[in-house]
């Protein structure tokens, strides 16, 4: 409200009235009681703007108007016009004719020879083939002479040896004097042995022994025997061929007894008490000369 005098015929009022009729409360403001119109008084300061109200609810969506119709339908596609006719291919032109060869050009010279490669593994072996035909036998050859006859003893004439094989011909071969005999023991072929003074039977002779390698009789196994008592052949003197028992022979070397009984050795033992005794001599790497010496040494 303004603080201005004011007309004795304003009265402030809260209930105006507009031609004798009530027409409102008046919150701020005079009515003319003369006239019964509502005077304003003049504008005081203006208050402070209050909060600002919470906004209300959107209000729905009103419903979309109805799509437009769409212009004139559109025209048909005129139909293609038909293709014209290929031209006719021209003619080919002759081929002209060909020019002569050019001379062939010189050889280059020979490059040099690489190395040789390495020898490549050898292949298997193949089958063997078939067996030829046997050939033709050979002519007889001539008879030799005839050997004394007569009766037991016989007596060597002049110039008429016993003549031993000097080259055997295999393994398990021999040639000399003999003489049958028990085994003592299981024996095989090229096994040193000796007669024991016990049962007369022949026992495997070993050199580590005086009583199984010296003062005894010594002899060489040419029939094998499969257990004691069995008959077995000994070799007194001759030559000797026993791959399988004896080692490689130096020619005319001496032989000795072994202390592995039964086995022979090119070399003399040396172990104290053995027995040396030399019992041959080789013929060739696998032949020796049986001929057992008498003699024998005891080591120390």
């Amino acid at each position: 409200m303004s603080d201005a005098p004011r007309d004795e015929n304003f009265v402030p009022t809260a209930i105006f009235q507009v031609d004798g009729e009530a027409r409102g409360v008046l919150l701020a403001g005079q009515i003319d009681q003369a006239t019964g119109r509502v005077l304003v008084d003049s504008t005081g300061a203006t208050g402070s703007t209050g909060p600002t109200g919470p906004t209300g609810p959107t209000g729905p969506t009103g419903p979309t108007g109805a799509t437009g119709d769409t212009g004139g339908a559109t025209g048909s596609t005129g139909p293609t016009g038909p293709t014209g006719a290929t031209g006719a291919t021209g003619a080919t032109g002759a081929t002209g004719s060909g020019g002569p060869t050019g001379p062939t050009g010189p050889t280059g010279p020979t490059g040099a020879t690489g190395p040789t490669g390495a020898t490549g593994a050898t292949g298997p072996t193949g089958a063997t083939g078939a067996t030829g035909a046997t050939g033709a036998t050979g002519s007889t050859g001539a008879t030799g002479a005839t050997g004394a006859t007569g009766t037991f003893p016989l007596q060597l004439t002049e110039n008429s040896p016993i003549l031993y094989d000097s080259a055997l011909s295999a393994d398990g071969t021999y040639s000399g004097l003999v003489i049958a005999g028990t085994a003592g023991a299981t024996l095989a072929f090229g096994d040193v042995i000796y007669l024991s003074a016990a049962d007369s039977r022949w026992e495997l002779a070993d050199a580590s022994s005086v009583s199984t390698a010296g003062n005894v009789w010594i002899g060489i196994c040419v029939l094998a025997a499969a257990s004691d008592g069995s008959a077995t052949t000994v070799l007194l003197q001759g030559n000797i061929r026993a791959d399988a028992a004896f080692p490689t022979f130096t020619v005319s070397a001496p032989i000795f007894l072994s202390e592995t009984a039964g086995d022979v050795t090119n070399t003399a033992p040396t172990t104290t008490d053995s027995v040396t005794r030399i019992l041959g001599h080789g013929i060739d790497g696998n032949t020796m000369f049986w001929n057992p010496s008498s003699d024998w040494a005891t080591h120390v």
